[in-house]
């Protein structure tokens, strides 16, 4: 995908308008998007106490009422 964008060139080219126009936020967004796309987004750790329940609810549907058959006639 990132060859798709211009490769190593095309973001050269976005990060230096950026630079001149001295925008850090936009030089810093691009540098990490370019590396995560290039190099794989870093694995973020997961802290997981094992004294601590895990609780999952389920929301029923609301029961459907009872079908109601109407008395035959008498004949």
């Amino acid at each position: 995908m990132c060859e798709h964008l211009g490769g190593d060139e095309g973001w050269k080219h976005i990060y230096s308008l950026a630079e001149k126009k001295k925008d850090y936020r936009t030089m810093l967004e691009i540098k990490k998007y370019w590396t995560d796309k290039r190099d794989g987004k870093a694995p973020q750790a997961i802290n997981l106490q094992a004294d601590k329940q895990i609780v999952v609810q389920y929301k029923l549907d609301p029961p459907t009422p009872d079908v109601v058959m109407p008395e035959k006639p008498a004949v």
